[in-house]
């Protein structure tokens, strides 16, 4: 696995994606966005009427420096590589 430590935080490749409505085929079908790095896992949660209902969340960063929260499913690592090829 090939990972990238920048001073103290370690971060990993990783490729995220969106979903997207497919009217065809009348589903939603995950769209590929682009290479991002993955720095770690979070929590968020979500308001209702009977209480909050927490998640996990990747925390990530966009090549320009934005980083946001996105649901696990939505993000791919990429393979890891040998050393040689």
């Amino acid at each position: 696995m090939e990972d990238d430590r920048r001073g103290d935080v370690m971060t990993r490749k990783a490729v995220l994606f969106v979903w997207e409505w497919d009217k065809e085929y009348k589903k939603r079908t995950r769209v590929l966005v682009g290479p991002v790095r993955f720095h770690g896992w979070g929590h968020n949660y979500e308001e209702f009427e009977t209480g909050p209902g927490s998640y996990s969340v990747a925390i990530i960063e966009h090549p320009d420096g934005r980083c946001d929260k996105v649901v696990p499913e939505l993000i791919t690592f990429d393979p890891p590589t040998k050393e040689g090829e």
